[in-house]
């Protein structure tokens, strides 16, 4: 559920163009809709800093990605069931947005 809900709630991010406030834009909106996936008992954790993250920076957007149109978004969740910590990778090549585990 939460990743087809981020896939859909991001697919305008494919014709932004690629700069700090695409990715700054980008894990706002992510990590708000975590945070009340969170506040509603999907997500375990005594904070929200142990039940999920988002990262989209330069670490994980390194200059030669950039170059070739791709922009990256991790994204970690602990949910209540099952019980582990599930990593997605969001990520924009050109005019495509994809998913993967």
């Amino acid at each position: 559920m939460i990743e087809e809900a981020v896939e859909q709630s991001v697919q305008w991010a494919v014709f932004e163009p690629h700069d700090l406030t695409l990715r700054a834009t980008l894990v706002h909106a992510i990590s708000s809709f975590l945070q009340v996936q969170w506040e509603r008992g999907a997500l375990v954790g005594d904070t929200a800093d142990e039940a999920y993250f988002v990262r989209c920076d330069d670490s994980n957007n390194p200059p030669a990605d950039v170059a070739l149109g791709r922009l990256i978004a991790d994204v970690g969740v602990a949910a209540v069931r099952p019980a582990e910590f599930i990593v997605f990778r969001l990520g924009r090549t050109r005019d495509e947005l994809e998913i993967a585990e």
